[in-house]
């Protein structure tokens, strides 16, 4: 593993659907190869069921210039304004790790979603939709591999601490839920219970 180059934190805006629900942190991990060129550029980002652009989750590379290279991502986010705000960073180097957190709602998961990954490299292929993994409970921890620049990507789900459930509450119960941090809390694991939107997240390189 690649010691620490730098850290950049960012809070993307919130992801507006429907209803407000509960959410979770979700990690994404990207494995770059060593491919043996410059940084790449990527986009990671969400797409719904029918394949419509949702949100930008990460832009690694700084130079909008270039964007245009991170095609699929450029094309489907065009009509967004506020693609960038607050979820860039530095582009990433050949055999490196990108992590990128964010806080991801109940009814995202196993609803049609993906998280798709855009990769560019100066001087050699684009690599559009180099990954593309659906968000789903049975993708949770598995790796996926990408095409040209990207070893693998997987992502994980953490718990939260949410106040202690009544005993006679449906939601309660060894399967659903674990000991938290503190008296009165337990922790609730994602998909637990339904809900609807959000998404929130910092990014960081190693």
């Amino acid at each position: 593993m690649s010691k620490p180059l730098m850290t950049v934190l960012a809070t993307a805006c919130a992801l507006a659907l429907p209803a407000l629900a509960h959410s979770r942190p979700l990690t994404l991990t990207a494995q770059l190869k060593n491919y043996g060129g410059d940084g790449a550029y990527l986009a990671a980002y969400l797409t719904d069921a029918k394949g419509a652009y949702v949100r930008t989750l990460w832009v690694a590379g700084g130079k909008a210039k270039y964007h245009k290279h991170l095609s699929d991502w450029s094309r489907l986010s065009a009509g967004d304004a506020k693609r960038l705000d607050g979820v860039t960073g530095a582009s990433v180097g050949a055999g490196r790790t990108l992590k990128v957190t964010a806080d991801l709602a109940d009814a995202l998961m196993d609803a049609g979603y993906e998280i798709r990954i855009d990769a560019a490299v100066e001087d050699m292929r684009d690599s559009p939709s180099e990954v593309r993994v659906p968000l789903s409970k049975a993708n949770v921890g598995k790796p996926q591999a990408g095409k040209q620049y990207i070893q693998s990507v997987t992502f994980q789900l953490q718990c939260r601490d949410v106040p202690e459930l009544e005993s006679h509450s449906p939601l309660a119960g060894p399967d659903r839920w674990h000991p938290g941090c503190g008296a009165g809390h337990h922790r609730l694991c994602f998909g637990d219970r339904p809900g609807a939107a959000g998404v929130a997240g910092t990014g960081r390189t190693r």
